[in-house]
């Protein structure tokens, strides 16, 4: 008998079909594309697997995301929406929005945090970055 290779018995197995040459190596050529399609797709799944991971375990983007949900309570202080108890997608990428005065004060403000040349230019940015420093500085106080 004959020992022969994968690549050889598919070959093999494509001339036993009946029909035209260009139909069974167009075959042939979605098959071996569908086994590296399948290891991309395999490596995409895992590394959203992990990034979904990261979202549910990481604790910056929790505290980061209630400190815009005080922010948002706030703002829609008085209305009917200014007790919200959750955010969800839709009003994360509203607050998005709103720019960030970028006063005399708020420039000072960023001075104190040794930021002073950076320029934010919405309330989102101010939100994550005053979470992270509060972070850094509660870290550095232990």
């Amino acid at each position: 008998t004959l020992q022969l290779l994968p690549p050889e018995h598919m070959l093999c197995a494509l001339a036993s079909i009946r029909g035209d040459m260009r139909a069974k190596m167009q075959s042939a050529l979605f098959l071996a594309g569908a086994a590296a399609a399948q290891e991309e797709a395999a490596v995409v799944l895992a590394s959203f697997s992990r990034a979904c991971t990261e979202v549910r375990t990481s604790t910056l983007l929790k505290d980061v995301l209630l400190e815009m949900l005080r922010v948002g309570n706030l703002i829609n202080a008085g209305t009917a929406r200014g007790n919200a108890l959750a955010i969800d997608l839709d009003s994360l990428s509203k607050i998005r929005t709103y720019r960030a005065d970028m006063s005399e004060a708020s420039t000072r403000a960023l001075g104190a945090m040794g930021l002073g040349g950076m320029r934010l230019r919405h309330l989102s940015d101010f939100i994550a970055l005053a979470v992270v420093h509060r972070r850094e500085w509660t870290a550095a106080s232990r």
